[in-house]
């Protein structure tokens, strides 16, 4: 029985974390000493309007007092995340200018403060600059735990063993991910064959799977491409290697996809559906990820033998955003076991549990028989 993902995958898929972009209404405070910071947007994802009312805020601020490196780091980085949805955090060439010219007047006023280094690195979409600016931003304040994932991304690009660890342990020993995070990431390698390669989105897809490969030592032969470290020479040559392909300054979605990778590639629930739509004929589900295969996958007992034997479902039950994700292919094993067979109930009951936990009542009875 071959279930491939199109006819499911815009009913479900487009539900799956966005790195946790669950976009949320927010009523900010109207005291700016009361004000709260602008976190990061893997921690909490607000609406467009939440985003641009801070933006209008802290703009002001910073024309009342050029030198406050708070309100200039709040100023960008709430008009950086209002360009961004739950389906692309891609910026038109205008809103780049607007964020280009941010930084230049932040550069003037506080050119070597923590806020101009962090947001400059933000604005670089992990290149060689960029990363220059992170480590400037990290010798001003090491303990600042917001940097420890990005620190720990250019460890992994540039083969630092040492600050792999480094970072590898300060995230997990300040809890930056949470119970539930950490067995759903464990899942996902359960999902993949041996020295597969898996494609990531962000944050809370990554790091959690990076954590365990350095920490616990499992399943390290899964190497990983996250899609926003495309953007970096070092590691678009490092994937090229990986994949057999001419090395390349800048490999895309596109290009990794089309590879003749004699490895198993995979692609993680949490990748956007606007990024996968167009490959959806060729991907299989496997359980927490998706195996590209140009011929037709009999991939439901393979996700049934991972739910069965390797699935740690000790968190399903919790309502974190990345949770949603579950949802795919808890269906696909509603249809496959009979009724008769006691999984059925079991997958039944997590998926009615977990749909309408979400709030998604309409999903549970699309796909409840």
């Amino acid at each position: 029985m071959f279930m491939k993902m199109k006819g499911i995958i815009y009913s479900l898929l487009v539900l799956s974390l966005w790195q946790n972009a669950c976009a949320q209404n927010a009523s900010p405070s109207h005291d700016l000493m009361t004000r709260q910071a602008i976190v990061p947007i893997e921690d909490n994802q607000f609406s467009n309007f939440y985003y641009a009312n801070e933006a209008a805020v802290w703009r002001e601020q910073v024309k009342t007092n050029a030198k406050d490196e708070n309100a200039w780091l709040n100023y960008y980085k709430a008009s950086r995340y209002l360009n961004f949805t739950n389906q692309s955090r891609d910026i038109s060439a205008n809103r780049q200018s607007e964020l280009d010219e941010i930084l230049k007047n932040m550069k003037s006023a506080i050119p070597e403060s923590f806020a101009f280094h962090y947001s400059s690195y933000l604005n670089g979409n992990k290149s060689k600059a960029a990363f220059e600016h992170l480590q400037k931003a990290y010798s001003k304040a090491e303990s600042a735990a917001e940097l420890w994932d990005d620190m720990l991304s250019l460890a992994v690009i540039t083969s630092n063993e040492t600050d792999i660890q480094k970072f590898a342990k300060n995230l997990s020993d300040n809890g930056t991910y949470n119970a539930s995070e950490v067995a759903y990431n464990r899942n996902v390698l359960s999902s993949i064959e041996q020295n597969g390669i898996l494609i990531t989105n962000g944050n809370v897809d990554t790091y959690p799977v990076i954590m365990m490969q350095q920490l616990q030592h499992y399943r390290k032969d899964v190497r990983v491409i996250c899609i926003e470290w495309l953007g970096n020479e070092t590691f678009s040559k490092t994937v090229a290697d990986w994949l057999g392909m001419k090395s390349s300054k800048s490999i895309s979605l596109q290009k990794i996809m089309a590879s003749a990778s004699g490895n198993p590639l995979y692609v993680a629930l949490t990748v956007p559906p606007s990024e996968i739509e167009k490959y959806s004929a060729n991907l299989y589900c496997t359980g927490l990820a998706m195996k590209r295969s140009s011929s037709a996958l009999d991939n439901l007992p393979v996700l049934a033998s991972n739910w069965e034997k390797l699935f740690d479902k000790s968190t399903l039950e919790s309502q974190v955003e990345i949770n949603k994700n579950y949802l795919l292919p808890l269906v696909l094993l509603k249809g496959y076991y009979k009724k008769s067979d006691p999984q059925h109930a079991t997958v039944s009951k997590y998926f009615e549990q977990m749909s309408k936990g979400f709030g998604l009542t309409k999903v549970y009875l699309q796909h409840k028989d």
